[in-house]
């Protein structure tokens, strides 16, 4: 038994979250709610290490620093403030609007900013989350579908060569996490401090720079940039901001930047912007200390218009490469899945994967990928799953497919047959690899916490398992 200082944020659907920290207490862990963003929350008793849980284990929590949400709070709150188009105008709708926001995430792994974005802008929205780096990509790729972040698409590309399709007028938002020297993480990592001094943060700068022209370049006119690290080196923060307010004007064929001011969120501890820093009043500098928060900065930029261009882009017909077209979302046949808790979108089947040897798939495409993005545009969307086969009769859901499982009741309306477990024992053995004897017809049961869905298990001879 240990105390802890940990924070974590839940997943899943708002209305599970009672059961999903029910299920966290009866493990024995003790954890408090936070004031900034009402699904943190600071774990003061662990029992085991979080990541074993049961809820880290079924993609129901993540463990992030309480200073690495911020980005994504920060973005979605600029978002949905009314703006008025002219001085004495009334606001215009909120943002995102109905059709949603296009939202690119450059620097995602591990994918925390980018899954909380996705969950606070909502169903409507599309959030690209690019990677280069292919290890970091497939630990993005895996920890976006062990959440279930339905609308979220993955890139690898390197970020100076992202160019935006033809017609694409630009992407409503940008978050910019980019690599720094992590002198805010001192604490936890006191090596950073002498790794980074010097000559040796001058590659860093250059990148951030060359990063922030192309998100600059690839946001559409009135789009909202984040820009932040995890690090309190002027030359990261305040400097490259300042650099960003002068230089990125001539560099974006005369849409300004702007700075846009942040309110602090309640419950960090905050140090004030540098005097010699004025133009750079409004941008958070969170202090380093041990605790609640890692050192972090953040800062808010607007790529502001000389003129009032149009500011939806062309849409697109095409689909995905590989893609042999789109099937409706009644192909998902499983009375424990509910196709209709997806986000707009289609299926789209792929006959083979990229790499050699790889089994075809099944994958969830959001409305404003088929829409906005060609073929050329690499992304790969939500796997659902593979299948055995060239035909997509022959698709294989992901068991981990919690996000689209029903509530119990209605499972048992559709003919599904559930192990709804009222504690942890029979769902931990299950984890450990043991078979529980349950006595079935089909081929899958559904795995409930009471009310809460886990995962669906697969039914063989009397027993299931994992």
């Amino acid at each position: 038994m240990r105390n802890a200082t940990r924070v974590f944020r839940l997943g899943g659907r708002a209305e599970q979250w009672p059961l999903l920290e029910d299920l966290l207490r009866s493990q024995g862990y003790v954890f408090t709610e936070l004031p900034f963003y009402s699904g943190a929350r600071l774990l003061t008793r662990e029992p085991l290490p979080l990541g074993a849980s049961l809820a880290a284990r079924f993609g129901l929590i993540y463990i992030q620093d309480a200073s690495s949400m911020l980005p994504a709070l920060a973005l979605a709150r600029k978002l949905s403030e009314p703006e008025k188009t002219r001085p004495g105008a009334e606001p215009s709708t909120s943002f995102p609007p109905a059709r949603g926001a296009t939202v690119l995430d450059l620097c995602a792994s591990p994918g925390g900013k980018s899954a909380l974005l996705a969950r606070l802008l909502g169903d409507n929205s599309l959030i690209l989350s690019n990677e280069p780096s292919p290890g970091r990509l497939a630990t993005l790729r895996r920890n976006l579908e062990l959440l279930n972040i339905f609308n979220a698409a993955t890139l690898g590309l390197d970020g100076k060569g992202i160019s935006p399709p033809a017609g694409f007028a630009g992407f409503d938002a940008i978050l910019l996490d980019p690599p720094c020297s992590g002198w805010g993480t001192a604490e936890k990592h006191p090596r950073v401090l002498s790794l980074w001094r010097g000559d040796k943060v001058k590659p860093l700068i250059g990148l951030q720079r060359m990063l922030l022209r192309t998100a600059f370049r690839l946001l559409q006119p009135g789009g909202v940039l984040s820009y932040s690290t995890c690090t309190v080196n002027i030359l990261e923060n305040e400097e490259q901001i300042r650099w960003a307010l002068a230089e990125l004007s001539s560099e974006a064929g005369g849409f300004f930047p702007e700075l846009l001011p942040l309110e602090p969120f309640p419950g960090f501890c905050l140090e004030p912007v540098p005097d010699s820093f004025p133009d750079c009043a409004g941008t958070l500098r969170i202090a380093r200390r041990s605790g609640l928060a890692q050192g972090f900065y953040l800062a808010l930029l607007r790529k502001a218009p000389t003129e009032n261009p149009a500011r939806r882009p062309s849409p697109s017909s095409s689909s995905p490469p590989g893609a042999s077209g789109e099937l409706p979302l009644r192909s998902i046949a499983s009375p424990l899945l509910e196709p209709g808790l997806l986000p707009p979108g289609s299926l789209v089947f792929r006959q083979s994967g990229r790499r050699a040897g790889e089994r075809a798939g099944l994958y969830f495409q959001h409305a404003l990928g088929g829409e906005l993005f060609p073929e050329s545009f690499p992304r790969r969307d939500f796997l659902l799953g593979r299948g055995g086969g060239e035909d997509p009769a022959s698709f294989q859901p992901d068991p981990g497919l919690h996000g689209l499982m029903p509530g119990p009741e209605e499972a048992r309306k559709r003919g599904a047959e559930l192990l709804q477990a009222e504690e942890p024992a029979p769902i931990l053995a299950l984890c450990s690899g043991q078979s529980l004897r349950l006595e079935t017809k089909g081929r899958e049961v559904g795995l409930y916490y009471k009310d809460l869905p886990l995962r669906r298990l697969k039914s063989r001879g009397g027993r299931v398992l994992l």
